[in-house]
């Protein structure tokens, strides 16, 4: 039996996936990727001769329609954010499935990114871009890390080598250039590229820090707010000044004096009130 193509269109949560600069971005983008993006935004850039010669000769099955809208905001939203010098992507895959509307919601509340990692993966299988898997101990399933994109993506969006190694050392340049008024050292591009991953590292360490941290001091406020509805105020007092006394004497406050324990009780009951508040 044929199978009707509407119904899978129909199917898909966002049948119009397109990738949307945030708001909250404010660096530029290199020239060589700006006009790469300016003269694709209205391409297919599926329907591309380096496209189609980069499917397996095996395959017959065409790929759908709501496939090729989501590859076009995905191959967008990738070429925004490469870096030029490491070729290397510095967001995570669930950024980019946000970016490109490719997120779905299940009627739980549930976020599943499964149509924008399907996107990575064929756009890995095709050799456009490179990743590894990495295990996430939340959802138990593995996720793109690391994205990186080849030399077969930069010629699929019309970007000469040329231009894209000038384009490098002009960066690299720049950047050497003000490393060396700070540390007295200049790197080329592969020191450039393991140090762009240690940053990335250090603040995807600091991001999920904080996050605990603020996950931790919201699940304190909750307590200690059916503690006040309970006991009262003055029970959140005595326990407040307790933990300060505590870490007055085990050394956690450093510089503060006996004179200066009321004010810091003061300031941690007004904070707690403040995130219970923002609670509700």
């Amino acid at each position: 039996m044929k199978r009707n193509n509407v119904n899978v269109v129909n199917r898909t949560k966002n049948s119009n996936p397109e990738f949307r600069i945030p708001l909250h971005y404010k660096h530029k983008i290199p020239f060589v990727l700006s006009d790469a993006i300016e003269r694709n935004h209205d391409q297919d850039l599926t329907a591309e001769v380096h496209f189609y010669l980069a499917l397996p000769p095996e395959r017959c099955r065409r790929i759908y329609k709501s496939r090729r809208k989501a590859l076009n905001a995905m191959l967008r939203a990738i070429l925004y954010h490469v870096n030029v010098i490491s070729k290397q992507v510095p967001i995570s895959a669930t950024m980019l499935t946000e970016y490109c509307g490719l997120t779905t919601i299940s009627a739980a509340g549930n976020k599943s990114v499964t149509r924008g990692t399907r996107t990575l993966a064929m756009l890995r299988d095709l050799g456009f871009i490179t990743y590894r898997q990495c295990w996430d101990r939340v959802s138990r399933r593995y996720f793109p890390s690391a994205i990186a994109v080849t030399e077969r993506l930069i010629d699929l969006v019309g970007i000469c080598p040329e231009r894209w190694r000038t384009e490098l050392n002009n960066k690299l340049a720049n950047y050497n250039h003000k490393i060396f008024k700070k540390e007295g050292i200049t790197l080329n591009e592969y020191d450039y590229a393991r140090n762009l991953r240690e940053d990335q590292l250090k603040r995807s360490y600091m991001y999920h820090s904080n996050r605990k941290e603020i996950k931790k001091k919201k699940k304190e406020a909750t307590r200690l707010e059916k503690l006040v509805k309970i006991k009262g105020e003055n029970e959140l007092r005595h326990l407040i000044s307790r933990q300060v006394s505590e870490e007055f004497l085990k050394g956690f406050i450093p510089g503060a004096q006996l004179k200066d324990l009321k004010k810091i009780v003061d300031k941690r009951i007004n904070t707690l009130k403040k995130i219970a508040k923002s609670l509700h």
